[in-house]
């Protein structure tokens, strides 16, 4: 009985395991799907240049709205293809949240940013006003989905010096590792603001 209940419990410690692993995704790169034609929903990666946003609506124009919040600061956003005069994007909450609005119709819109000293995004995602589907939302160049429109990327410390060697982050729903910099260029020059 003894050897049953370890054997058990050794291969439920097993399956957590590659659970967790499963959760560790590649955040850097454009999702590879985003060029495809008739493709819709949100696109979202990091690379040196920051954090990238998406929304694109194949065919008819669409509203896409929601918020992204940072534990860090989020800096210097840029809007892209703001083509609407309804399109917006707002940095509030002493730059931890940014809200917007954007109605594409066949073309990509939305905001590039910085955030510095995250642990944590969150992102709150719509399509015309109702939750959008998760496999509307593409994360990093896999184009991984969550599991709902409303998820939280973690970023995983990668050594003791705060060096970050990579982009790779951990979906979870609770707070994750320090990553002192963020995406963008100079995190390391900014590393104290």
């Amino acid at each position: 009985m003894k050897r049953w209940i370890i054997i058990v419990c050794g291969a439920l410690v097993c399956l957590i395991g590659l659970a967790y692993a499963s959760l560790v995704i590649d955040f850097e790169g454009k999702p590879k799907m985003f060029q495809q034609k008739d493709i819709q929903g949100y696109f979202i990666w990091g690379d040196d240049e920051g954090v990238h946003l998406r929304a694109v609506a194949s065919g008819e124009k669409h509203v896409f709205t929601g918020t992204v919040y940072s534990d860090g600061r989020i800096e210097d956003i840029e809007e892209k293809s703001f083509n609407d005069a309804d399109d917006f994007s707002h940095l509030k909450e002493h730059n931890h949240t940014v809200s917007f609005q954007f109605t594409p119709s066949g073309e990509a819109v939305g905001i590039d940013f910085y955030v510095y000293r995250c642990k944590a995004m969150d992102f709150d995602f719509y399509l015309d006003g109702d939750k959008i589907s998760s496999d509307q939302i593409f994360v990093g160049h896999e184009g991984w989905h969550p599991g709902s429109n409303k998820f939280t990327l973690n970023y995983e410390k990668n050594s003791d010096n705060n060096d970050r060697s990579d982009n790779s982050v951990i979906i979870i729903t609770s707070p994750g590792w320090w990553w002192w910099g963020g995406p963008g260029p100079g995190w390391r020059r900014r590393f104290w603001r």
